[in-house]
């Protein structure tokens, strides 16, 4: 006679508890903690492309006005600034979600989320060297 199911949060424990290791469960458990992570740093570096966005149209906004140059061309600059860096954001962040994803499947995620940090912190170092330029010079 078969013994009665375990309730769901008995099941949960000896998946965690790891007694069920190599099961199917577990593996569907190890499998969303990996996505899950993944979409998260994703999700972080994301966010980082957007303080980078934020920060290269301030920078370039700083530069137009250090620079004194026609207060008619000021607009047009802020409106495709705007939409050039949020093209390339847009761009980049589709691109992170494919590195990441393929990074992840040939054990190199880590390597591949700390390159592309480093990137985009260096790109914010740069944006926020230009601001502090632009103000030196005004």
């Amino acid at each position: 006679m078969l013994a009665p199911p375990d309730p769901p949060l008995v099941s949960m424990a000896r998946i965690l508890c790891g007694r069920l290791r190599g099961s199917r469960a577990a593996q569907w458990l190890g499998t969303a903690g990996r996505v899950l992570g993944l979409y998260a740093a994703w999700l972080a570096s994301c966010g980082i492309g957007l303080l980078n966005l934020i920060a290269m149209r301030e920078a370039v906004l700083d530069l137009y006005v250090a620079l004194r140059l026609s207060k008619w061309g000021y607009g047009a600059v802020a409106n495709w600034s705007m939409f050039l860096f949020g093209l390339v954001w847009l761009v980049g962040a589709i691109y992170l979600e494919t590195y990441y994803r393929e990074g992840a499947a040939r054990g190199r995620f880590l390597r591949r989320f700390l390159r592309a940090t480093a990137v985009q912190a260096a790109l914010l170092a740069f944006a926020t060297m230009l601001i502090e330029l632009a103000h030196r010079i005004a």
